[in-house]
Order: structure tokens, then C-alpha cells, then sequence
């Protein structure tokens, strides 16, 4: 009996102690004294029996969460954020109901680790320290699901939060992280939303409702007081909330009609490129048909294609392809000259054109550079290759004059017609070579040490030494390969 009586005396005993410790980890924490209140949980859950009682485990979240908001205290605990989260936790693995309870009181206190945590990510991403901020937005993603499966708030993908995840990750091009991140935003079709215009007095709810973005996340204070709407790097609005949680200011020098998910075409894209160059044409067809669906101007899928059936050889087919495209980017000037230097390799170099399409394919090629001039008149590889290509068509005529080896009145005039409209062609020729010219001539030394374009202002020497030797043009001629002769030295 005695004995009993002892051992019942040193459980109360353990029982005081331990009620003792919790009130002045609480008494800590109301004074906001905190670090005595990280002392006071440290020392606490120090006992194992301690380790068992949720209120502890609760409290050491809350007060952890202070020291990570405290520049000074947090340098002496860099990973304060996550110890208080794992403490929230375990409060949860021990009674959920009554740490939910608690949370609930305290307007769920865990949001901030999710928020801070992202905050700290987006600062390191935007001090291009992309292996930091990509450990931070794991981090916040690990509290975000925490959130989510209490029911608490967020949604099933972390849209935000997992678009810079994968943009950090392609930055340290870790390549199987950016698509884990990427492809939960495709899989869930998120993207291709209509415009929403914000305007003054918009409620912040409203903005977040309209925009489709999750909760909290959607905006954040920046450095000058300012908060930031967090779309995507080509879509940021700077605004300023009121105590209303309205919208009383707008960055003039902003976009006030954003578009929530334009900046997720990139997500389906790199998913489409990472299985296409894994060769798993399955899962990159299936994310290419979404990206498509999601982005129906975006010609990205259909360059994919484009450089797909190149592989397979020039003609016809290619050549609808680049139609495609064309027909969504009409000012794409490379897109349009690849097209026009394509058409021309298969109609002069390598002559597989069918003899009945020979003059609609010159026209055709006409056209493109011709607006390959309007898009870009400063490019000088258009003005060459539209010089090319009527001197071609000249060479081509030549060519074609000379099989006529008849001497009937009906044989000369043939000649004399293809003679008349050869000469037509290459005096079409001359002025496109000339434009060409005017333009390397006004390059830089700097720029004429690339090779191609050194070699482009030759060709273009060249052709026209040759086009007014072929006239008969033989002052001009004697000029032109002079300079030739001098830049070819």
C-alpha cells in the first residue's frame, strides 16, 4: 500500500511538472517573449512523456513560426519554418480534433509557413539563386498538401507555386522535377483562361475568383509595400490593396487586363518536348493534343510537327505544314524565309518541282520573300535570296532555250521570246541584289566576322558581277567584281 501511495505521488508529481512547463510555454508566448518560449517547448518536449501531448507539439509550431518571422532569431534557426510546421504535424498525429480546434481559433497559423516559405522561394528565384528557390517551393508544396488534406484551403494542383517550382527546376536543369511539377498542371487542363480586367475598387476575392487562382497565394506584398498580383513573368500587375481589401491603386505603366494562365503554354510545351526527345511518342502526342486544346494560337505544336517532317524530305507535304503555321504567326519573318528558302531548294537545287508546277512554285516563292521584305526590310537575306531566285529563273530559261535546237520560223520566235523574258528576270534580279548589298555594306566590322553573313555579302558580289556580265552591263561589271575581289581578299 505504501509502495502504491509512492507511486501514485510521483505521477502527480510528473503530472504538475509537466502542466507547470505548458503554462509557462504559454505564459512565454502571450508575453511574446519568444525566446524564452522556444526555451520553455525545447525544455518540455526534452521529456518523453511531453512528446505524447499534442497542446506541446502545438505550441512549438506557434512558436517556431515566431522565430522564423524574427530576422535575428531565425539566422540561428535557418529551417524554423519547417520545424514548425512538422510540429503542427504531429499535434495533428496525436488529436487532430483538438489541434483543428486550435488551428481554428488562431485563423489556422500553418497558412503562414505555406505563405513565408513561398516567399522565400520567389525571392531566391528572383535573385536567380533557382537550386534555393526550388528547395523552398518544395518545402511550401509539402505545407500546401498538408493544407489540402485537412481541408483547410488550396486546391488538389498548387498552380503558382507549381509553375516557378518548374521553372526553378529547368533552370538547374533538373529535368524530371520541372515535368513532376509541369505535368500536374497540364494533367489537371489548367491554362487558356478569358481576360479579366482589374479595376479600381475590385475586391481582392473577386479578383482571385475571377482569375481562378488558389486563395492566399494568388497575391503577395512586394518590397516597396506594393502587393503583386502572382500571375507569370510576362504577367505581372503591381496593385495596392486597402484596409477594404480593395483595389485603390494600379501601376499605370502595367497591363490592367491580364489573362490567368497565359503563362502556362510554356507548362504544356516542355512536357511535349521532354517526352518527344525521350522518343515516347505516346505521352508526347497526348500532351501536345492538350497544349493544342488549352492554346489553339500557340504554334509551338506545329513547328514540332514542321521539324518532324523535314526529317522525312522536302516536299508538298512540308510545304503545307509551314502553311499552318504561317497561317497563325503571318509576321514570323524566319518561319516565312525558312519556307521560301525550302520552296527554292526544291525547285532550283535539287529540281524534284513537276515540270507543271514549276511557274506556280516560282510565284510562290516570290510571294513569301516579298513579304519576308515587308515583314523585315532591314534583313538582308530575304532581299539575296529574292535576287536568287530570279536569277535562277533566268539561268532556268537559259537552260531552256538552249534544248530548242530547231531552225523554223516557230523555233526562232520561241527563242526570241525566252531570250526576252530571260533578260526580264535577271534585271528583276539586280535590284534585290542591290538592296542586299546596300545592307552588308552597312555592317560593322564586328558583324562581317560572323561566317555566313560574310559569305552572304560575297554571294551577293558575285551575282551581281554575274547579272551585269550576263547583260552586258560592262562598267558595272568591272565595280562589282572589284569590290568582290577586295572583300574576298
Amino acid at each position: 500500500m505504501k509502495k502504491f501511495l509512492f507511486a501514485t505521488f510521483a505521477v502527480l508529481f510528473c503530472l504538475g511538472v509537466s502542466a507547470q512547463d505548458m503554462k509557462k510555454v504559454r505564459n512565454y508566448f502571450d508575453k511574446k517573449d519568444w525566446v524564452k518560449a522556444k526555451e520553455a517547448i525545447d525544455l518540455t518536449l526534452a521529456n518523453e512523456k511531453d512528446q505524447k501531448n499534442w497542446e506541446a507539439w502545438y505550441y512549438k509550431g506557434l512558436i517556431y513560426g515566431q522565430v522564423a518571422k524574427d530576422a535575428t532569431l531565425k539566422a540561428t534557426l535557418p529551417d524554423a519554418w519547417m520545424q514548425s510546421f512538422e510540429a503542427y504535424q504531429k499535434a495533428m498525429e496525436l488529436d487532430s480534433k483538438q489541434t483543428e480546434l486550435y488551428m481554428m481559433t488562431r485563423s489556422y497559423p500553418v497558412f503562414d509557413n505555406y505563405l513565408e516559405l513561398q516567399r522565400e522561394g520567389n525571392n531566391f528565384y528572383n535573385n536567380k539563386d533557382y537550386e534555393a528557390a526550388l528547395q523552398h517551393y518544395k518545402k511550401a508544396d509539402k505545407v500546401g498538401r498538408f493544407i489540402f488534406k485537412n481541408k483547410w484551403a488550396l486546391t488538389a494542383v498548387d498552380t503558382i507555386l507549381y509553375y516557378y517550382a518548374g521553372a526553378a527546376a529547368m533552370q538547374v536543369e533538373k529535368m524530371d522535377e520541372a515535368i513532376s511539377f509541369f505535368q500536374k498542371i497540364c494533367d489537371s487542363s489548367i491554362g487558356g483562361k478569358e481576360p479579366v480586367k482589374i479595376e479600381i475598387g475590385m475586391s481582392k476575392n473577386v479578383i482571385i475568383k475571377k482569375l481562378g487562382l488558389p486563395g492566399k497565394s494568388s497575391i503577395t506584398e512586394t518590397a516597396n509595400g506594393k502587393e503583386e498580383l502572382l500571375f507569370y513573368d510576362d504577367y505581372k500587375l503591381n496593385i495596392n490593396i486597402d484596409k477594404n481589401e480593395k483595389v485603390n491603386y494600379i501601376n499605370k505603366s502595367s497591363e490592367s487586363v491580364v489573362t490567368a494562365g497565359d503563362g502556362f503554354d510554356v507548362c504544356y510545351r516542355y512536357v511535349t518536348y521532354y517526352y518527344d526527345q525521350k522518343k515516347d511518342e505516346v505521352n508526347a502526342q497526348k500532351y501536345a493534343a492538350l497544349g493544342r486544346k488549352m492554346y489553339p494560337s500557340d504554334t509551338y505544336y506545329d513547328k514540332l510537327d514542321l521539324d518532324k517532317m523535314k526529317k522525312k524530305g522536302v516536299g508538298p507535304d512540308l510545304f503545307k505544314q509551314y502553311e499552318v503555321v504561317l497561317a497563325k504567326e503571318p509576321k514570323d519573318y524566319e518561319m516565312r524565309y525558312d519556307y521560301a528558302a525550302e520552296i527554292f531548294n526544291w525547285l532550283y537545287m535539287e529540281q524534284k518541282t513537276p515540270a507543271d508546277q514549276k511557274t506556280a512554285t516560282f510565284e510562290k516563292i516570290i510571294s513569301q520573300l516579298k513579304t519576308c521584305v515587308e515583314v523585315n526590310p532591314k534583313e538582308p537575306d530575304a532581299h539575296l535570296l529574292l535576287g536568287k531566285t530570279y536569277f535562277n529563273e533566268a539561268a532556268a530559261i537559259q537552260d531552256e532555250m538552249k534544248a530548242v535546237k530547231g531552225t523554223t520560223p516557230a523555233d526562232i520566235q520561241k527563242k526570241a521570246d525566252l531570250k526576252k523574258k530571260m533578260e526580264e528576270r535577271m534585271k528583276e534580279a539586280i535590284p534585290n541584289f542591290d538592296a542586299a548589298l546596300v545592307l552588308y555594306e552597312a555592317m560593322t566590322a564586328d558583324q562581317l566576322k560572323d561566317k555566313r553573313t560574310k559569305n552572304e555579302f560575297k554571294t551577293t558580289l558575285y551575282l551581281l558581277t554575274d547579272a551585269h556580265r550576263f547583260l552586258g552591263n560592262t562598267e558595272k561589271e568591272k565595280i562589282y567584281q572589284k569590290k568582290y575581289d577586295v572583300l574576298n581578299q
